[in-house]
């Protein structure tokens, strides 16, 4: 698809019939050429040098006619040419921009159409660039860039005209649909990347869970080992404490024997002398004798 560049305008700058009657030369009609043609290098080349030429001092006596004896010396006529100038210079740097930015998808050179001034010169007063807005098939990426290369060119003259922003939406809205297909075209890499994110989180869990329950039954294989060493520690002692507890008892017991059979021995000690004691009363009684112990 070709789409046209070009600048705000073709319509004449003015009429310059009733400035040649202000002036006092016949009137002329404006030759304002629309048809479009492409630039040719050698008029541009003596139009620069019929500028050279009007560029030389004129003495106050001098007195130029244009078409249709146009007093070119007259200062509406003046205001008119510098507009044609002013035009045709925009129109050129206009076109020129487009063609530099639009680089392999311009289709054609500047074309430009024409007005025929009072001094008999043709000024550009319009002009356009064809450019290729057509995607590239089958190609997403390259579309894209396309696109992109199409909208530079597009808003590439300083004052863009009405035509130039309708071909860079036309760009925007095909940047957004080669940009939508590269994502679908990513769409399954992407899912294929979030299932395999998914599977190595779930291996990864897994493994955590693995390890964290090897460290859990280490912990507890700590604790019942740490416990059994508290157990067998604390059955030490008990025995210790009991075994120390039974001598202590035996050694009391020992020692309440021992005086136990001292007091037996004492007491029959006693008791041998009592009846001792007992049986010589009794022989004191039988003499007579009066015992007193």
């Amino acid at each position: 698809m070709i789409s046209p560049l070009y600048s705000q305008s073709s319509q004449p700058v003015s009429d310059f019939s009733a400035t040649a009657k202000k002036s006092g030369g016949e009137s002329a009609p404006v030759d304002a050429k629309n048809t479009q043609k492409p630039e040719d290098k050698s008029a541009i080349g003596s139009d620069v040098n019929n500028k050279t030429q009007t560029q030389q001092p004129e003495t106050a006596t001098q007195s130029k006619k244009g078409v249709g004896g146009v007093d070119l010396n007259s200062p509406e006529v003046k205001q008119m040419l510098a507009e044609l100038k002013a035009r045709d210079t925009e129109v050129r740097a206009h076109e020129q921009a487009h063609l530099a930015a639009a680089g392999q998808y311009a289709t054609s050179g500047a074309s430009y159409s024409y007005q025929s001034g009072p001094d008999g010169k043709e000024y550009a007063i319009g002009g356009e660039v064809g450019i290729d807005t057509s995607a590239v098939s089958g190609d997403p990426q390259a579309t894209l860039a396309k696109a992109q290369q199409v909208l530079a060119a597009a808003l590439a003259p300083a004052s863009p005209s009405s035509q130039d922003f309708s071909v860079a939406q036309s760009a925007q809205q095909m940047m957004a649909q080669a940009f939508s297909e590269i994502q679908a075209e990513n769409k399954p890499d992407s899912d294929e990347q979030q299932e395999d994110s998914t599977q190595k989180s779930g291996s990864d869990q897994k493994d955590d869970g693995t390890q964290k329950t090897a460290a859990d039954d280490k912990i507890r294989s700590d604790n019942t080992t740490a416990t059994d060493a508290q157990k067998a520690t604390t059955d030490n002692a008990v025995s210790t404490s009991t075994d120390t507890k039974t001598n202590s008892e035996k050694s009391t017991a020992s020692q309440w024997t021992s005086k136990a059979s001292a007091y037996q021995r004492t007491e029959q000690a006693t008791n041998a002398l009592a009846g001792q004691v007992g049986g010589w009363q009794n022989a004191a009684n039988r003499l007579g004798i009066s015992f007193q112990a």
